[in-house]
């Protein structure tokens, strides 16, 4: 705070207004505006996932590459270019292991009532996002978001990608009119994280399609005893077997890596709506012949070079090898046995970063909670890193808009990917 007497800090942004025929050009004073914010930085947090521990646990067997690393080189070429209206952004990094709520908690306070950030960016799994959207009064943008998480928070809960419900309902809306459901008798596999969509969104919508439905299995261990989730499975997989499941619909994350376990009891048809999970886990198990296809929807093409190559996502990587030459982002499918997924890394930074960058800049020199919600809401159509079509407006706080059918192939790349199945299309609401 500045000494008693003398005025907040100022900075000056410019502000272009333009009236035909001549344009002209004014400067717009920076104040300190809101916690988090000051006439010369926006103070942001980064979320990241512990994927060291989440490795020596056995549920997967790749990693983001440094994810340190690319937040910082994306922010410094922002910064290097005038930052957001002159403000550079200052980020201050968590990591948590997200399983269970304890760790994810404990990041949101840290960086919430310490840190002090504007928002908070990067992945953050499972409901304990409501710790900084609900409690803290914190936007965030990130990963795996669902409406119900969006409706509860009293700030913009935001993704640059589609709701666990409104994808549900595009992949539902796709195998309805292409028949794949006729005749089909569909078990929905979720977990505690996922059970509320399953239920409110996912069951209605195949009984109003007038598809036949057996149990809802839900996996409840959120220990990461695998021994514990494997015998849940497998009472679930009995209840299927006697009530003539012929398709299962795998809702979350928490379900994949049990797929090969229920392929091998049941002659099942899978379907997810996590595809990018899905791409991920299936070499994970060392069984990724068990995920031969799996249907999802999603956009442009991850499984090849179609989104590696769209030219906002290759200006993010770019920026990456060109601020640490030692790093060499390899397209999905061309990675083999490296560790290291750095495009899946530099993806999700590049188009939280974007979501930001655009959003804080339309939300104009005051920025807080409130013009940051209103240039969400009217900012209309955008162009995305990697996205086809994408949108935010009133109460949609999900960009992603535009998606095609893929079938999950073993034989695509190193390990597995997805073929699509047909065009893309617009699902704007």
């Amino acid at each position: 705070a500045p000494p008693a007497g003398t005025d907040a800090p100022t900075t000056t942004a410019p502000s272009v207004t333009t009236e035909a025929p001549t344009t002209t050009t004014t400067t717009v004073e920076l104040t300190d505006s809101f916690r988090g914010v000051t006439a010369e930085s926006i103070d942001l947090g980064v979320a990241m996932v512990d994927f060291t521990q989440l490795n020596e646990l056995g549920f997967i067997d790749f990693t983001h590459g440094d994810t340190e690393l690319i937040w910082n080189a994306l922010v410094d070429e922002i910064n290097a270019d005038g930052g957001v209206l002159g403000r550079r952004l200052d980020l201050h990094f968590e990591t948590y292991l997200p399983v269970g709520d304890a760790e994810a908690e404990a990041a949101c306070v840290r960086l919430t009532e310490e840190q002090e950030v504007f928002a908070v960016l990067g992945l953050w799994i499972g409901a304990s996002v409501l710790c900084l959207t609900e409690l803290h009064d914190t936007i965030h943008i990130g990963h795996q978001v669902q409406q119900a998480w969006i409706d509860a928070s009293n700030v913009p809960l935001v993704t640059p990608d589609i709701t666990s419900e409104r994808v549900v309902v595009a992949l539902l809306d796709v195998l309805v009119e292409t028949g794949r459901l006729e005749g089909a008798t569909v078990g929905v596999f979720t977990d505690t994280i996922s059970e509320e969509a399953a239920r409110s969104v996912v069951v209605p919508a195949l009984e109003d399609a007038g598809v036949a439905l057996g149990s809802v299995g839900v996996l409840t261990d959120s220990t990461g005893d695998t021994t514990a989730v494997e015998a849940e499975t497998d009472v679930i997989i009995e209840r299927w077997s006697s009530e003539g499941v012929d398709t299962v619909l795998v809702i979350g994350n928490n379900g994949l890596p049990m797929v090969p376990r229920i392929t091998d009891a049941l002659d099942v048809q899978i379907i997810t709506d996590r595809p990018e999970v899905l791409r991920q886990q299936a070499p994970a198990t060392g069984r990724p012949e068990a995920y031969a296809g799996a249907l999802a929807v999603n956009g442009l093409n991850t499984s090849d070079r179609e989104q590696f190559d769209e030219p906002g996502m290759q200006a993010c990587i770019t920026t990456l090898e060109s601020a640490a030459p030692e790093v060499t982002v390899l397209p999905p499918g061309e990675r083999g046995d490296v560790v290291e997924d750095w495009y899946t890394g530099v993806r999700n930074a590049c188009s939280t970063l974007s979501v930001f960058v655009q959003v804080a800049t339309a939300a104009g020199p005051e920025l807080t909670n409130e013009s940051f919600t209103a240039a969400l809401e009217s900012i209309g159509d955008l162009e995305w890193p990697g996205k086809v079509h994408a949108s935010f407006g009133p109460g949609k706080y999900d960009a992603d808009d535009g998606f095609r059918l893929y079938e999950f192939d073993p034989s695509v790349g190193d390990a597995g990917g997805f073929v699509p199945l047909t065009d893309i299309v617009d699902i704007t609401p």
